[in-house]
């Protein structure tokens, strides 16, 4: 049967019907290999990107020169330009047309900062091929670049994401990430802001953790948790196999996380993705961290996560017409199968539970 299920943070509704799937290969989606070229990522190549503004590199070795770990660059083709010298510091509304009432069309310039995490000076495609030490190092970047550009007082919020896979938008294969500091809060991040004040107001509690609190407690859609972290497949999941991955205790802003939970968060990270990536062949997945805006208000309300989406299915008339997805796996189901695969790749310093 199906059913229609609400999401708590955003109100968006999605369409449970597992009348439409089957086995997890079935959402295995083919993958299109490139020929091998020279990749301007990879150690050696470093004329080829723009000059770095910040990496980890060996003592002696000088910068947009090989002897780095993780190298961080201007995107090339950015999707905003870090061009802050205009005096506009909100939206502003264009002049209507004659005869046009209201205030219709909105813009601001297009300003804020797009970088790309290079990752690996290995020509690696996946963050299951860094170890959990490497990847530590890479969400601690995160950290620190979110941090860094916080501190520009034209940027109201930050997003961290990856993309894996040409059906996940990536369009280099050498693994990496992006961050973008925006000059606006986006409208996903406003609406569950909404969500949480509202909540708050009403019952004096984090929307989050009580919704943490509650996963624990019906015990179906819980993949994994460690000393400090949960990862579940949410209630009213949008694509099949969706995780988030959440800090147990209320924590808004990601830039708050210290190294030692770094080096845990990354550990259940990759274990997650291997996990992903056996059930389904290595599919193509976008995840990103979504974290509190700038202002500190915002911060003591949010609960900050990272979200997983193995891309798996498309999107079609119903899902742009109605912003409502279908999902044809529920959250339960897809649970039940990545903590049978999390039972065979969880090797680790850090306590893990599985719940059967």
């Amino acid at each position: 049967m199906s059913e229609l299920r609400r999401d708590p943070l955003t109100n968006q509704w999605v369409i449970i019907s597992e009348e439409r799937s089957g086995r997890p290969q079935d959402f295995m989606v083919k993958r299109n290999v490139r020929p091998s070229h020279q990749c301007p990522f990879c150690e050696g190549h470093e004329e080829e990107t723009p000059s770095e503004v910040f990496a980890t590199r060996s003592e002696d070795s000088p910068d947009n020169k090989p002897g780095w770990q993780i190298r961080v660059v201007p995107n090339k083709y950015p999707a905003l330009l870090p061009t802050f010298d205009h005096e506009d510091e909100g939206t502003f509304w264009l002049p209507q047309p004659d005869g046009i009432a209201g205030d219709l069309y909105g813009e601001t310039a297009g300003c804020g900062i797009h970088e790309v995490i290079i990752e690996s000076p290995k020509h690696l495609t996946r963050s299951t091929d860094l170890d959990a030490k490497q990847l530590g190092n890479v969400l601690r970047m995160y950290r620190n670049r979110l941090q860094n550009i916080r501190e520009n007082t034209h940027i109201r919020s930050g997003i961290a994401f990856k993309n894996v896979g040409p059906e996940a938008g990536a369009t280099m294969e050498h693994i990496h990430s992006q961050l973008i500091g925006l000059p606006i809060v986006a409208p996903q991040l406003t609406a569950e802001l909404d969500a949480i004040t509202k909540y708050r107001g009403k019952y004096d509690r984090c929307l989050l953790c009580d919704l943490i609190d509650a996963e624990k407690k019906i015990a179906q859609r819980i993949i994994t948790t460690t000393d400090h972290y949960i990862a579940i497949c949410p209630y009213a999941s949008r694509q099949p196999y969706e995780i988030w991955i959440l800090p147990h205790v209320h924590q808004g802003d990601f830039c708050s996380v210290s190294d030692d939970s770094c080096d845990e968060l990354a550990h259940l990270l990759r274990c997650t993705l291997q996990s992903i990536d056996a059930l389904l062949d290595k599919p193509a997945y976008n995840y990103m961290i979504l974290t509190a805006p700038f202002d500190t208000a915002s911060i003591s309300h949010y609960h900050w996560r990272i979200v997983i989406i193995p891309r798996t299915t498309i999107q079609a008339g119903f899902e742009f017409g109605t912003l409502c997805c279908i999902n044809p796996i529920a959250p339960e189901r897809a649970a039940h199968d990545l903590r049978n695969y999390q039972q065979s790749v969880i090797k680790t310093d850090y306590d893990c539970e599985l719940v059967d």
